[in-house]
């Protein structure tokens, strides 16, 4: 059976007082197994995402948040802006032109918008949750 799975979690550090990001991930090719753990900078699903935008001279180029990397709230193209849940997916009914200004995404309940990177489990391939 192949299969290839992805595990990320950021951990609190006390020794160092940080954050410490995690990433293993376990790929099979139907004959045998390859285990890879790194500590360190590993790119969260929107830095991925904006990478490969920026590297393919994409119309939309998702924004991610300086502080962990997730997804920001608020997304625009060159022509709209839209709320955006965990996985940087455009919200029902949050759609507004740039002429307008930006849409309000801080009323949406906080929980539809948990730090990402602290806990994902993905296939690796996907990164689209």
């Amino acid at each position: 059976m192949k299969f290839n799975l992805a595990i990320r979690r950021s951990v609190y550090e006390k020794a160092s007082n940080s954050i410490v990001k995690l990433f293993l991930q376990i790929t099979s090719d139907g004959k045998g197994f390859k285990v890879v753990f790194l500590t360190g900078a590993v790119p969260t699903i929107c830095q991925h995402k904006r990478k490969e935008a920026q590297e393919s001279n994409a119309a939309f180029v998702p924004q991610c948040n300086s502080r962990d990397g997730s997804f920001e709230r608020t997304q625009c193209t060159a022509t709209i802006c839209y709320c955006a849940d965990i996985t940087g997916r455009e919200m029902p009914n949050t759609r507004k032109p740039i002429s307008e200004g930006k849409p309000n995404c801080k009323h949406l309940p906080s929980m539809l918008h948990f730090n990402a990177p602290l806990f994902c489990l993905q296939r690796i391939g996907y990164l689209g949750v």
